[in-house]
């Protein structure tokens, strides 16, 4: 399991996650990726750099996550 900002840095090396803590809805539009997504397990939504990526691609919360 992989926070997102480490599973889109290890995915997508040639354009990094900004490491600013202030990221615009544009880095996102841009990619075509939500800002907003919900855990596959128990549905809690949550913004998308604080999501934990599993090795099948699914998204959970932290709390599923553990």
């Amino acid at each position: 399991m992989r926070n997102f900002v480490t599973y889109w840095n290890e995915e997508h090396p040639d354009d990094p996650f900004p490491s600013t803590r202030e990221v615009s809805g544009c880095w996102f539009a841009e990619r075509g990726l939500p800002m907003i997504v919900e855990c596959s397990c128990c549905c809690m939504t949550m913004a998308l750099p604080c999501a934990e990526i599993d090795d099948e691609g699914y998204i959970h919360c932290s709390s599923c996550a553990e």
